[in-house]
């Protein structure tokens, strides 16, 4: 009788010390889940360019998971937090970052924390990272992460538009919650003194390449071309554009041309055109 009084009160023990551990642990958890909330970073802006919306689309996921806001780099970037994070997303023109987001990031002030940049590619991401990293590093700063993610290839002067842009923007969100997650743990993952050289010759002939754009007589002065150029590079001359040599070859005048007036020489007449599926023209204006 004794022996059994003795291992009821040795199990109850037992039990006791098993419940005060596991309010220990629950507590501990509590704590590390309210010390990474505090730690949690707070994304002050990803500022984006685009022409036919696959940055548009990239930046607004991320800014969506990490909780921040966007805004687009056709206007001068506001002051900025400091402390919080700031981002660039943009596609790849030749290799390499569009002049217009060269330009934004060297006449900007930030005062961020962490610096992250992605690039959305049709064939591969090039210098671009490498370039936004260089750019910050001259202003005493530097990128903490860099990615890519393809993205649907859209430069319909140099081939066709093909049929699988639902499939392609599937992949492109996927690859992209990915890469959210990493920036949202401030994952750190670029050399801070990049082997990097510029090269301008690139810019110099993409400026001027707009002497290839045709106009025919169906366009019905829309002035969509004016609104929708993400570097302001076509006006409106008696109702028609003119494009005045500053060009990225983003080819938006092209894709989103409600009349298919806007034409590369004689080679776009008969392709498709193409806008990511989840974006709107007006999305785009400024």
């Amino acid at each position: 009788m004794f022996i059994l009084f003795t291992n009821c009160l040795r199990l109850h023990a037992i039990e006791l010390l098993t419940n005060m551990i596991f309010c220990v642990i629950i507590q501990e958890q509590e704590k590390l889940m309210n010390l990474n909330a505090d730690k949690e970073m707070k994304i002050v802006i990803v500022y984006y360019f685009s022409g036919t919306g696959n940055s548009l689309k990239a930046a607004r996921d991320i800014a969506e998971k990490c909780g921040g806001s966007i805004a687009s780099m056709r206007v001068p970037a506001a002051p900025t937090e400091s402390g919080g994070a700031i981002g660039f997303v943009f596609p790849v023109y030749y290799g390499g970052l569009p002049n217009a987001v060269r330009q934004f990031i060297r006449q900007s002030d930030f005062t961020g924390g962490y610096f992250f940049a992605v690039a959305t590619y049709g064939a591969m991401s090039g210098g671009a990272i490498d370039e936004v990293n260089a750019l910050l590093l001259d202003k005493g700063l530097g990128l903490d992460y860099g990615a890519g993610v393809r993205a649907y290839p859209n430069y319909i002067a140099a081939y066709p538009m093909f049929r699988n842009a639902q499939r392609t923007a599937a992949k492109q969100d996927k690859k992209i919650a990915g890469i959210a997650g990493e920036i949202s743990r401030e994952t750190r993952n670029v050399n801070k003194k990049p082997d990097f050289t510029r090269k301008t010759d690139a810019v110099n002939i993409l400026a001027s390449k707009d002497c290839g754009f045709t106009v025919s007589d169906d366009c019905v002065n829309c002035g969509m071309c004016a609104k929708i150029c993400p570097v302001g590079n076509i006006e409106l001359a008696d109702g028609k554009p003119d494009f005045r040599h500053g060009c990225e070859q983003c080819m938006a005048c092209i894709q989103w041309c409600p009349q298919r007036a806007i034409n590369y020489g004689n080679k776009t007449q008969k392709r498709r055109r193409y806008h990511h599926p989840a974006v709107k023209a007006e999305d785009l204006f400024v």
